[in-house]
């Protein structure tokens, strides 16, 4: 079970919703204004900028106009609001927490903060900026999202699971709180309560493959391994579809890997080869493997797995 929940592949909130700047605009470049009239609108051309994914000219821009007026709280957002985008988190974060010092009291500095904090130092320092952000705009649920994530990262699970209910009475049906509902699920030992939030999550959109993969872990939990297979088996469809297939595969692969403290002991060399066996994977092999699972319930595990690649793991985007 312990290597089961980890395997829930939850995808976070959209980035865009994550970095979305508010009164941002897309504009094009002109000379800085000097007058503080203009700061507004300065502050906006250097969101534009990083918006269009052009990151060294908006910084360019802001340090020129931060230049003249260093403690402009708008000014000093759109430096670690830019430097947020292009990844640069570590560098961002003081920004981040320098415009906060100058007054600044906005969803998203909170919201970027605290994923800031949760990328590049710990879910702890995360969850006062997530807090924050709950409290400027109780009705985002990428706020209530962000602190269920950073609950969730301390092992604060019940904590974890009231901001993800939360989040998901704001946006209902929503992908990513229905899958880390699930894993929240599966660390308290209720796979059964998991697979009622994975097949909510099919109900809501039944062509993503997360919701199926899901829904194989939770049945996997509870031993109830043709019913998973089958459920993996149409996430594999579905991710080939979709170009994904490799994601799919490793994910079912780690599954499936996990499951070698369920199975009986008596299995005694069988067990050593589906170990040996699972840590390859191609497309065919599924359903072989899936029988190989029911059978090994039943004593007769002899042989039904098959060797192959395990696809290269993917990136992991947030």
């Amino acid at each position: 079970m312990a290597l089961l929940r980890k395997l829930l592949r939850t995808a976070p909130p959209e980035t865009s919703r994550i970095r979305e700047v508010a009164g941002a605009t897309r504009a094009t470049p002109k000379a800085a204004s000097p007058s503080s009239a203009g700061v507004v609108e300065d502050a906006e051309r250097v969101h534009a900028l990083a918006s269009e994914g052009r990151f060294g000219e908006a910084l360019a821009l802001c340090d020129e106009l931060l230049a003249a007026i260093p403690k402009e709280s708008s000014l000093v957002l759109a430096r670690g609001s830019t430097l947020f985008e292009w990844g640069r988190y570590r560098e961002a974060l003081p920004w981040l927490e320098r415009a906060a010092a100058l007054g600044f009291d906005n969803f998203n500095l909170h919201l970027r903060a605290g994923w800031t904090c949760m990328w590049s130092s710990s879910a702890a320092a995360a969850e006062p900026w997530m807090r924050k952000a709950t409290e400027v705009n109780d009705r985002e649920w990428t706020g209530h999202f962000g602190l269920a994530t950073s609950l969730r990262g301390q092992g604060r699970l019940d904590d974890a699971v009231a901001a993800f209910e939360r989040a998901l009475e704001v946006a209902p049906g929503n992908l990513h709180c229905l899958a880390q509902l699930a894993d929240c699920m599966l660390a308290q030992k209720q796979p059964a309560a998991a697979e009622r939030y994975a097949r909510r999550s099919i109900a809501a959109n039944r062509a993503v493959p997360v919701a199926w993969t899901n829904l194989g872990v939770a049945l996997v939990a509870q031993d109830r391994f043709e019913e998973a297979t089958a459920a993996f088996e149409h996430a594999d469809r579905l991710a080939a579809a979709t170009g994904e297939g490799a994601d799919q595969h490793l994910n079912l692969a780690m599954c499936l890997r996990g499951l070698s403290g369920l199975v009986d002991r008596q299995l005694g060399e069988g067990l050593q080869q589906f170990r040996v066996g699972i840590l390859g994977f191609e497309h065919g092999a599924l359903e072989a493997i899936g029988k190989g699972l029911g059978q090994a319930r039943r004593g007769r595990f002899a042989g039904r797995c098959h060797h192959a690649h395990l696809p290269s793991a993917p990136a992991v985007s947030i």
